[in-house]
């Protein structure tokens, strides 16, 4: 049952004085990244954490500036994970991460409004990795992690509800943080790396029991994986290969899966990052990821079988840390990226035919 977590008026106090940013920003955990469809549409909202523990909270919406608060002091211990309702409640954010305790915690809120205290969705000792998380039109969260044992962990709820749990693969079946998203047919997709370095798929409708199949054989997978849903229903998948390779997977519901090679071996070395476009141009995948001297790379193809393009957004020694990214109904490309010799936060972007830009966003906490 999940708890909400009370605090002191010191507490309290401090977590007032904290939001405003006034000790420097310098992340050192994975940043998420999210572009709204809805209320208010086109902003970039970022969650990180920083090595004063802080979970932190950036959003934008284009041409305006930047704003920023502390959802969390002290309490967390893994990247965040974020997503954005399409309603139950419209525009409402909702944020999942570790915490000091290896528990599951979730904070949301609507815009303009504060963050909410959290709520504990799994107690200490059942959360090991970053978390993943999708919501559903109907306004259900779903949220999966590694467990204590190397289980692969699923939460849902519906707004005002109680949490509920299951396993869905049991001890030392996982070996990565996992990835989640969620299909408008209500399907739900996890992919996460195996115990032998394959990568291993898990779908299932809701209330139906979960399927899994490896989609690729021992001795490929080396990151948590990610994935990306085509209008189509072809399902997307990005990670790190053997030898610092990126690989990437794609399968239609009932099809074989296939596999291309995006970048060779010696390129790629965080997880990768995927997304798929509506438009502009339609069914083009935009990967990104940290390449061998630190830099960011981008990659993108109209297809995986077309040929792939090959872009350093950012020099060497610019990134630490797996980058996150999304596309806009534009075509502009939105990344932010962690790295740097004070591992300073920086977001870029770029429309089509155009270079990228760049913002640090480690510059609102000083």
């Amino acid at each position: 049952m999940p708890l909400q977590i009370s605090r002191s008026a010191a507490v309290a106090a401090l977590a007032v004085m904290v939001s405003s940013l006034s000790l420097p920003i310098t992340a050192y955990a994975d940043p998420a990244l999210v572009v709204r469809s809805v209320d208010p549409a086109g902003e970039a909202d970022v969650v990180a954490t920083d090595v004063y523990d802080r979970l932190l909270y950036f959003h934008a919406t284009p041409g305006s500036k930047w704003s920023s608060t502390a959802i969390e002091i002290g309490q967390t211990f893994s990247s965040p994970a974020i997503a954005v309702r399409p309603a139950n409640p419209v525009g409402e954010a909702d944020v999942a991460i570790e915490g000091s305790g290896n528990e599951l915690l979730y904070y949301h809120a609507t815009p303009g409004a504060p963050w909410s205290l959290p709520t504990v969705v799994a107690g200490g000792g059942t959360t090991f990795s970053k978390p993943s998380i999708g919501v559903r039109s109907t306004g259900e969260v779903d949220i999966v992690a590694l467990g204590p044992n190397n289980e692969l962990l699923y939460y849902w709820a519906t707004p005002g509800s109680q949490w509920n749990a299951a396993m869905i693969a049991g001890p030392g079946t996982t070996f990565s943080a996992p990835a989640i998203t969620v299909r408008s047919t209500g399907e739900a997709d996890i992919v996460a790396e195996g115990p032998y370095n394959e990568l291993r798929y898990y779908w299932a409708f809701p209330g139906n029991q979960w399927s899994e199949a490896m989609i690729e054989p021992p001795g490929t997978t080396f990151s948590a994986p990610a994935i990306a849903i085509r209008s189509t229903g072809e399902a997307d998948i990005v990670a790190e290969g053997a030898n610092n390779q990126l690989n990437y997977v794609w399968a239609t519901p009932g099809a074989q899966w296939q596999g291309v090679v995006v970048a060779p071996p010696g390129t790629t070395f965080s997880a990768p990052a995927i997304a798929v476009r509506a438009k502009n141009p339609a069914g083009e995948a935009d990967v990104v990821a940290e390449g061998p001297n630190n830099e960011l790379m981008y990659y993108w193809a109209q297809h995986a079988i077309a040929p792939w393009n090959a872009k350093m957004i950012a020099g060497p020694g610019t990134t630490s840390a797996a980058p996150a990214i999304a596309v806009r109904p534009t075509g502009e490309v939105d990344v932010v990226g962690t790295g740097g010799s004070n591992n300073e936060l920086v977001y870029y972007w770029a429309t089509p035919g155009s270079v990228f830009h760049s913002f640090g966003l480690t510059a609102l906490g000083n």
